[in-house]
C-alpha cells in the first residue's frame, strides 16, 4: 500500500481503524511465517487461507510482548 493510499484511508476511516487494519495485517504476516508458508516448498506457499483458524495453535508457544 502506498503512503498516499494509507494516508487517505487514515483520513477517511479514522486513525483507529487504520491502526487496527495494520495490526491485523502484521498478525497475518506473522502467522504466515510461523506456519512455514514463506518457504517455497510449503503446500500452501503464497496463500493466507486458513491461517486465522490456526492462529491459536501457531501462537501458543510465543509471547508477543506489547500487543493487545
Amino acid at each position: 500500500m502506498s503512503k498516499i493510499e494509507n494516508t487517505a484511508m487514515s483520513t477517511v476511516m479514522g486513525k483507529e481503524w487504520a491502526e487496527e487494519q495494520r495490526q491485523r495485517a502484521l498478525r497475518m504476516d506473522r502467522l504466515y511465517v510461523l506456519d512455514g508458508r514463506h518457504r517455497p516448498d510449503h503446500e500452501f506457499h503464497g496463500l493466507y487461507t486458513g491461517l486465522a483458524e490456526k492462529a491459536e495453535e501457531l501462537e501458543k508457544n510465543f509471547d508477543f510482548e506489547g500487543e493487545s
